[in-house]
């Protein structure tokens, strides 16, 4: 069996509150978009996607996510766009090099819907907002706030399926 599912918005918790039962799928089709910008300091991205699971027998569900991020550089930064792909953050004034680096404040709206023909995985709606701090090329320390609203969730809390969860992360990036 398939299982459809997804971690709440940092991912570092093996916690699923959305998730479909297991399906008997024999194919799945995927389609999806994506766009992002960069103008100066300000920066936008966005994806959407469906999954189409087919069954042998039953009718077939269509899941539904997307996110929209937008974010500002609250120094004289920006983040490179090229290619279709973001880079690495270099600031223009690094800590040990006259400045305090680039720091960057992000909002960002997640929706996921695994409810679909008769199958119940829930529905997430996820409201987000992060703060960046990259003191020098190669390191960031990031610090987020999620407020996560689900609708027949997987986990019922006190006999609810409908509630909404409150995460903080805090996390180091050392990248070579």
């Amino acid at each position: 069996p398939t299982r459809y599912r997804s971690r709440p918005s940092i991912r570092i918790v093996d916690t699923r509150y959305i998730g479909t039962p297991g399906l008997a799928v024999e194919k799945e089709q995927r389609f999806g978009l994506e766009a992002a910008a960069v103008n100066g300091r300000f920066h936008f991205a966005s994806e959407a996607h469906w999954l189409k699971a087919q069954r042998a027998v039953l009718d077939d569900p269509t899941f539904f996510g997307a996110y929209a991020e937008a974010g500002v550089f609250l120094t004289n930064d920006s983040r490179p766009l090229k290619g279709g792909s973001f880079g690495a953050i270099k600031p223009k004034k690094p800590v040990g090099g006259g400045g305090i680096g680039a720091v960057q404040f992000n909002v960002r709206y997640d929706y996921l819907d695994l409810n679909s023909n008769g199958v119940v995985g829930g529905k997430q709606n996820g409201y987000l907002a992060s703060l960046i701090w990259t003191p020098a090329e190669n390191f960031r320390l990031m610090g987020q706030y999620s407020k996560l609203k689900y609708t027949d969730a997987a986990i019922a809390l006190a006999g609810d399926r409908s509630y909404s969860v409150d995460v903080i992360g805090v996390r180091g990036q050392i990248s070579y």
